[in-house]
């Protein structure tokens, strides 16, 4: 293969970055640190991080253990032109028991949070695919908060409720999704109610498909 070929061909390669349960995670996220191509004199472009180059990310597991949820978020972070981002988290058994479920206590939804916030201007389209526990609604609905400029959204959460224990108060400040204009939810256990009850509160002018 000509150099030529090479740097033309190497920012290609990380454009979408599919991740899965067979990839280390933590070599990848680090990968994203450095160059895209390892071989670039420091004034070439392809000397820029290979994060830069990721405009779309998909991740599929069946287990989004802590293990995973580190360098998921530095994944996500490097890569700062993100156009979109699928996440399915969902496990291929149906024994729920074993399953991984995010709560108010996990320090995941919070760094995603933050991971985001570099290509929160430039993520156009967004997809989450996961078991939530009730006490994990709120912050999860506070990291979609953030993402303003989505134009696609979907939303397929498993989340069961204790209706006894949880009322969910709206966000103190309804997102405003200026740009959203198609928008799919369901909640996988039909417990949808609470979710629906911030999701009224939503300021979506411009949604066509719902």
């Amino acid at each position: 293969v000509s150099k030529k070929f090479h740097h033309f061909a190497q920012p290609l390669v990380f454009q979408h970055l599919y991740v899965n349960d067979r990839c280390d995670w933590t070599r990848l996220a680090r990968r994203l640190t450095m160059p895209i191509s390892l071989s670039s004199q420091p004034s070439s472009s392809n000397a820029e991080p290979a994060g830069s180059s990721v405009q779309w990310m998909t991740v599929v597991t069946n287990d989004l253990h802590e293990g995973r949820q580190m360098p998921l978020t530095q994944m996500v972070f490097q890569a700062r032109h993100l156009a979109g981002f699928s996440l399915s988290a969902f496990p291929f058994n149906s024994d729920s028991s074993n399953w991984t479920t995010l709560t108010a206590k996990s320090t995941f939804i919070g760094l995603l949070t933050s991971a985001f916030e570099p290509s929160r201007q430039s993520i156009e389209h967004v997809s989450f695919r996961m078991p939530l526990q009730a006490s994990g609604v709120r912050p999860f609905l506070t990291t979609l908060a953030s993402l303003t400029k989505t134009r696609v959204m979907v939303l397929r959460l498993y989340t069961r409720y204790d209706h006894a224990r949880y009322v969910l108060h709206p966000l103190e400040r309804s997102p405003s999704y200026q740009v959203l204009r198609s928008f799919l939810f369901e909640n996988l256990d039909n417990g949808n109610y609470p979710y629906l009850t911030h999701i009224s509160l939503w300021l979506m002018p411009f949604l066509r498909f719902l």
